[in-house]
Order: structure tokens, then C-alpha cells, then sequence
């Protein structure tokens, strides 16, 4: 089991974090986070051969980055998903 200190830790870190998530859709104006596959991401993505590479490559859903060196950090925000909406 954790201990007192790490178990607050972690209940801060989803307290926050879910309170970003909430802020960040209520200024897009949604109710939830839009349900998208990343095989429909893919499909909609142009089809470049240099941006599917770089997407290939620095795809965050991996486990393991492809030199080994990338580190949990549990301070800084990493992008997992872009989402454009269009404008009126």
C-alpha cells in the first residue's frame, strides 16, 4: 500500500487534473470530451509522408519512447491529443 503522504499526492493529482479537463471543456463550450478513436484520428489526418512520420514518432500513446531516455514528469503537461474546432 502507499502511504498518507503518496496517497494525498495522488488524490491532488487527479483532483487537479480533473479540474483542468473540466475548465478546458467548459471553454469549448462541451458537456464531455469528444469520443474519438485514434484510427479515425489517423484517417482524418492528412496523408504527408513527413507528418505521418513525425506522428509516428512522437506518438505519446507509446509506452516507450524509441531511444529509451523519456522519463515520467509528473510536473509539466504533455499533449496527448489536438483537437481543432471550426470557427464562425
Amino acid at each position: 500500500g502507499l502511504c498518507n503522504a503518496c496517497m494525498w499526492r495522488q488524490n491532488t493529482k487527479s483532483s487537479r487534473l480533473e479540474a483542468i479537463k473540466i475548465q478546458i471543456l467548459s471553454k469549448l463550450r462541451l458537456e464531455t470530451a469528444p469520443n474519438i478513436s485514434k484510427d479515425a484520428i489517423r484517417q482524418l489526418l492528412p496523408k504527408a509522408p513527413p507528418l505521418r512520420e513525425l506522428i509516428d514518432q512522437y506518438d505519446v500513446q507509446r509506452d516507450v519512447s524509441s531511444d529509451g531516455s523519456l522519463e515520467d514528469d509528473d510536473y509539466h503537461a504533455t499533449t496527448e491529443t489536438i483537437i481543432t474546432m471550426p470557427t464562425e
